[in-house]
């Protein structure tokens, strides 16, 4: 997290710490080999990579990883070693023919050894390779060409993330007419439609990455995410009609039920590009992160117990996988806290809820299942001051605010829970689930406040912050 924050030298220090403890863990060797090569670090990033190729050998089965041997290549580009980062390639490439990095990187070492007409032929082969760990084939690129395609893309994906849609859409136009079918615009074309709430649109446009790149697991990943977006909303309404009922309102099961199944088809798609992904680059612990994350949704909407533990123990599996490969996904804690969680191992859950919430402690989302983690251990004395934490890092969001009062309810907040269900009805404004949940939620502090009013309940106002 450090190094994707820019604190690079506190990021090497971690990974020093975490090389030193798993040595014979190819992903970690590979990050801090990454790293030290960002730094400037040559010889020592050198010594990483190959301690990650000689940990393969570690590893039951042995594996044998095209990256591996295409990021230590790169390092020795960068020391002036022409003739053996030229042999890495080749061997990565007998290990992974179709791989583009292997091919871009050994373009690199044929021109700086004169072979020229072959160099270009490698050079094309891999010419549509994009920055990824592990390794990032297009370092040298970006730095002697800072403009053109990569550099428009960069800058598209930077208007993406702030939010600047309208001007984003501008220039990919531009740069779609110009390459059609390149994968890559493509898949961004396909992020901006759904950031702009045009699923139909990323869906057509991600169909047509694949069908000009089949091979290609970015694609399959962003298949993944779009339908793990979708089955995630329906997801949120079973989970609300859930909690109205618990609250006694009343709930239509058949539709509960139409959710489920709806829920379910989406997540066998998402878990079939996970799959995918995974086939093609197993050596890329983000494809079973991804094929983790699958797997644990396929447990929600789980028809019956037997069916959603196998699910859950398959995702546990992948995790394992993705951590082993040195998995660096933001979210990667919560989401085994959240499993953790569903399987009942509750201690696990509160472990990596805490962990995630050190790294971000602003984010409402990881206050809130911190909370969930220290309600299954029956620490419900505890959750207090995360709740009102929570609703203040909640911006307005519905969802926390949502959560925000089913906290307050568990505590016998009356009042707070109160005062947080306006601002989730004002956040929430139009949406047919939230006005069900705001009755049952009214109804039910109705219902404590009169049997508090008659000495048979709690404080009518339930304390609170």
């Amino acid at each position: 997290m450090r190094l994707a924050g820019g604190e690079l030298d506190a990021a090497i220090g971690d990974l020093r710490a975490a090389a030193d403890a798993y040595k014979n863990t190819p992903g970690v060797q590979a990050r801090l080999g990454d790293a030290l090569r960002t730094a400037g670090e040559l010889e020592e990033a050198e010594a990483a990579w190959r301690q990650a190729i000689a940990a393969e050998e570690k590893q039951t089965p042995v594996v044998r990883y095209a990256a591996s041997r295409v990021g230590l290549a790169q390092v020795l580009l960068d020391l002036e070693k022409f003739d053996e980062a030229a042999e890495l390639c080749q061997a990565a490439l007998e290990i992974a023919p179709g791989y583009r990095h292997g091919h871009y990187t050994l373009g690199r070492a044929l021109m700086e050894l004169g072979q020229v007409e072959r160099a270009e032929m490698e050079l094309a082969a891999g010419e549509t390779a994009f920055p990824e760990f592990p390794p990032r084939p297009h370092d040298q690129k970006l730095r002697d060409y800072g403009r053109g395609f990569s550099r428009s893309m960069m800058l598209i994906e930077n208007l993406v993330s702030t939010g600047q849609l309208g001007e984003a859409q501008r220039r990919l136009a531009a740069i779609l007419e110009s390459r059609p079918d390149d994968f890559m615009v493509l898949n961004l074309a396909a992020r901006v439609a759904l950031r702009g709430g045009d699923a139909e649109r990323a869906r057509t446009l991600l169909a047509k990455s694949l069908e000009v790149a089949p091979g290609e697991p970015a694609t399959h990943i962003e298949s993944c995410l779009m339908e793990l977006d979708a089955s995630n909303r329906l997801g949120m309404q079973v989970a609300s009609m859930q909690q109205a009922a618990q609250l006694g309102q009343q709930v239509d099961a058949v539709q509960v039920g139409a959710l489920r199944a709806q829920g379910a088809e989406i997540v066998a798609q998402a878990l079939e590009h996970a799959t995918s992904a995974a086939r093609i680059a197993p050596a890329v612990g983000r494809h079973h992160y991804w094929l983790g994350v699958c797997q644990q949704q396929s447990a929600t909407f789980a028809t019956d117990q037997q069916a959603a533990g196998e699910s859950m123990q398959k995702a546990l599996a992948s995790f394992q996988t993705a951590l082993r490969l040195g998995c660096t996904e933001p979210s990667f804690n919560q989401q085994l806290a959240s499993l953790y969680g569903q399987m009942g191992r509750s201690r696990e859950m509160l472990k990596f809820a805490k962990r995630h919430l050190e790294a971000y402690p602003g984010d409402a989302n990881a206050i809130w299942v911190v909370v969930q983690a220290l309600l299954a251990n029956n620490r419900a004395q505890e959750i207090s001051p995360y709740i009102v934490r929570m609703e203040e890092a909640s911006a307005g969001n519905a969802q926390m605010l949502q959560f925000c009062v089913q906290g307050y309810l568990t505590v016998g907040a009356l009042d707070a829970a109160e005062t947080a269900l306006a601002k989730f009805e004002t956040a929430a404004a139009g949406n047919p689930n939230a006005t069900q949940f705001i009755v049952a939620v009214q109804t039910h502090i109705a219902s404590e406040r009169a049997k508090a009013a008659t000495g048979g309940g709690q404080d009518a106002s339930g304390g609170g912050r």
